[in-house]
């Protein structure tokens, strides 16, 4: 619902012929979208409209007047551009619900990135309810490649002249966001890194070990009675996500062990499992040595996810107090697996082997 003082203007534009501002309607859209990048809210006006969603929502209504034929190609996504992940379908129905017809390629571009962006948090951006969708809760990687695919749908849905101007907007915010994030790297504090490497990661190599003291390896056969999990302990780091400053910290998943968040990124030395209860979470957590409750279990619709436990000490073995790294100043994907492989290798010659 419109307040008067827009609906005054708005008549007051269309009495007298004026040429909407579409160009101001981009940019409070486009602003909205590097606001949920930065994990806030929408804060610009638009046309007498103060309330920053209204806003929003008013300026992709001037954009996107309704007439249903590009909702319904993009629900049958699949006979314009078949042979797609079935991620980049979902994608597109949820896209379907918040765009019409007559477009400008501005227009389709930044709702197709505010709709990723709902997707990625799981709340539909303008109604705050909960999404039902199979591309929600997935990891942000997912998200990368579906934004990829927004020229594509664009190719595969509008006339050629319409979608090769959407390839020019990804283009550009591509080539602006590259910017953004080299400027801010650059002016980010280095990495901070464990001063005793070893020391940490021996201590993360004792906890996983510890851990099958209170699970069977999930299809081992062992003990029926116990708890499982899967056994991941020759796998790397995944330097994406969960880096931190120098300590430890556990992942609780499920009422079992899920991961170990390192200074090299996220450690899935786990997987998942069978019978799984607080007591032996609890029994596994006290053996280690001393750990604190860092952020509480989280609920979602997505499922259960958490406690997150920082290990301050293994055995007598006092740790680094751990913290997460700012993202800004996370180790790149190949330092950081090469710092790994070093540890990895001195760990094996000094600790496994003497």
């Amino acid at each position: 619902m419109l307040s008067l003082n827009t609906e005054r203007i708005l008549h007051m534009q269309t009495q007298s012929n004026l040429v909407f501002p579409r160009t101001y309607a981009v940019q409070v859209i486009a602003h909205a979208i590097q606001k949920k990048k930065r994990g806030r809210n929408p804060s610009m006006s638009f046309l007498g409209e103060r309330n920053p969603r209204k806003a929003l929502m008013f300026a992709q209504s001037v954009l996107m007047p309704d007439n249903g034929v590009i909702k319904d190609r993009l629900l049958r996504l699949r006979e314009y551009l078949p042979n797609q992940q079935k991620l980049v379908y979902s994608f597109a129905e949820y896209l379907a619900q918040h765009v019409n017809a007559d477009l400008v390629p501005e227009g389709f571009f930044l709702a197709a990135n505010l709709a990723l962006y709902d997707l990625q948090e799981g709340v539909d951006g303008y109604s705050g309810k909960p999404i039902r969708n199979e591309a929600v809760g997935q990891v942000p990687l997912i998200y990368t490649l579906l934004e990829l695919s927004i020229p594509q749908i664009a190719q595969a849905i509008f006339p050629s002249d319409f979608a090769s101007c959407i390839s020019k907007q990804a283009e550009e915010l591509n080539r602006k966001m590259r910017e953004e994030r080299a400027q801010a790297k650059a002016s980010a504090p280095a990495p901070s890194l464990p001063s005793d490497p070893l020391l940490v990661y021996t201590a993360m190599r004792q906890i996983a070990d510890l851990s099958f003291k209170f699970y069977e390896v999930m299809g081992s056969g062992g003990d029926i009675m116990k708890p499982s999990c899967g056994d991941r302990r020759s796998e790397g780091v995944n330097p994406f996500y969960n880096q931190t400053t120098g300590g430890i910290f556990i992942e609780q998943y499920y009422g079992g062990p899920g991961s170990i968040w390192t200074p090299w990124g996220k450690w899935g030395c786990w997987g998942g499992g069978s019978g799984r209860g607080e007591k032996a979470m609890q029994d596994f957590l006290s053996a280690i040595g001393k750990v604190e409750v860092f952020k509480p279990v989280e609920h979602s619709q997505m499922g259960s996810v958490g406690p997150i436990y920082a290990v301050l000490q293994v055995g007598d073995v006092v740790l680094p107090k751990p913290e997460l790294r700012e993202r800004v100043s996370y180790l790149e994907y190949e330092e950081a697996n090469r710092l790994w492989a070093e540890v990895e290798a001195m760990y094996t010659k000094e600790v496994v082997l003497q």
